[in-house]
């Protein structure tokens, strides 16, 4: 890596760190803005270390949407995105479009079976719909390729398996710390619905079960970086 590309990294990264903390590691790239409190440890962690820096990050979250344009539907009421409802446990009741995709729910918490329900009513009969679990994963940037890989092997061996790096055209170098829990239940709506308020009940009861074993796996792996990277 060249001198000059050095030289823009530490920019970045002082730039950075003097952002987080101007906010209280409270902004990042990541479609939600802000960073997830259950992963503020490692966050903290990564942006105190000389060779890597945050740009945007995820604890995990659960989601359903649509395929289907809502708008046929009901354009009136589906015309602009609106969030609905925003409760304090981090679940949200919404309707916004992203790439093509009408989002109904999203929950970077637990996943509240009510305000699943309430979602699932949202769905038009005739909607294909998709219930989703995001694994955590954390967007590095790396000092230089020798930092990138050794981030790469320390994640997969951590259990981040789906963990990698890309070397952009301005040669800066990220590294995406991904966990290989997830889930993705088809489903669709219909006025005859094999998909009973007991079935989606117990699919929120699994999809709880996912977010659990991320969180607990990026918790292993916050303790494990912190003594490899900041002692």
């Amino acid at each position: 890596m060249s001198d000059i590309t050095n030289i823009h990294f530490e920019d970045n990264r002082k730039r950075h760190q003097l952002t987080l903390h101007e906010n209280e590691l409270q902004v990042d790239k990541s479609r939600k803005g802000s960073i997830d409190e259950r992963i503020l440890k490692i966050v903290s962690a990564i942006n105190e270390t000389n060779d890597f820096f945050t740009t945007s990050s995820c604890s995990g979250r659960a989601i359903l949407f649509t395929h289907d344009s809502l708008d046929s539907h009901h354009p009136a009421e589906y015309s602009q995105s609106s969030e609905l409802v925003a409760s304090g446990d981090g679940n949200i009741l919404m309707q916004t479009t992203k790439k093509g995709c009408r989002w109904l729910y999203v929950s970077h918490d637990e996943v509240a079976v009510e305000h699943f329900l309430a979602a699932w009513i949202l769905v038009p009969n005739g909607t294909n719909a998709i219930m989703k679990i995001e694994p955590s994963i954390f967007h590095i940037q790396c000092r230089n390729l020798k930092a990138a890989k050794k981030l790469v092997h320390f994640a997969t061996e951590s259990g981040f398996r789906n963990s990698g790096m890309v070397i952009g055209k301005d040669n800066k170098i990220t590294v995406a710390v991904r966990s290989a829990i997830g889930m993705e239940v088809p489903l669709k709506k219909v006025v005859t619905s094999i998909f009973s308020e007991a079935f989606l009940e117990q699919l929120v009861l699994e999809a709880n079960k996912k977010l659990f074993s991320a969180w607990g796996r990026t918790e292993v792996f916050a303790e494990k970086f912190i003594k490899e990277f900041c002692e």
